[in-house]
């Protein structure tokens, strides 16, 4: 039940800063300076004017650069405030996984495979999962 649990708060910090990422972080301007991007592309390769294109498409990859970071603004919270309600919450929970995940940069290797996972471990790997099932739901959904 505890798994369920920080697996739910995990998927609603994922919604959370799905939310506020498209509110407050520019992701429609994002999809906007693509598409721009892409025809400047198109303009260069045909051969029109190259120094124009060039000089626009420097603006529009410095204004895409700051749009990620922004998202920083936003994710970082979130998994703060995510990681300490379940570590307060089920300060004992363990679940063990019938197979190994790899595990980077722990226990002085390069990688290190697990099964079992407390709740900042498990948090993290639902947060993985559900971010699978919104890929998928997306692509779906297209």
């Amino acid at each position: 039940m505890d798994a369920i649990l920080i697996f739910i708060i995990a998927a609603l910090s994922s919604m959370l800063y799905e939310y506020l990422s498209n509110r407050y972080g520019g992701r429609g301007r994002l999809k906007e300076i693509n598409k721009e991007l892409k025809e400047l592309q198109k303009k260069i390769k045909s051969g029109e004017s190259k120094e124009e294109e060039m000089e626009k498409i420097g603006k529009l990859l410095m204004e895409s650069n700051i749009i990620s970071f922004k998202s920083l603004i936003f994710i970082i919270p979130i998994i703060f405030v995510g990681v300490t309600i379940v570590t307060t919450l089920f300060p004992d929970f363990t679940i063990q996984l019938p197979f190994h995940i790899p595990i980077p940069f722990r226990g002085g290797g390069l990688v290190e495979w697990r099964d079992t996972f407390g709740p900042r471990g498990w948090f993290f790997i639902s947060l993985f999962i559900f971010g699978i099932i919104k890929v998928i739901y997306n692509s779906a959904k297209r």
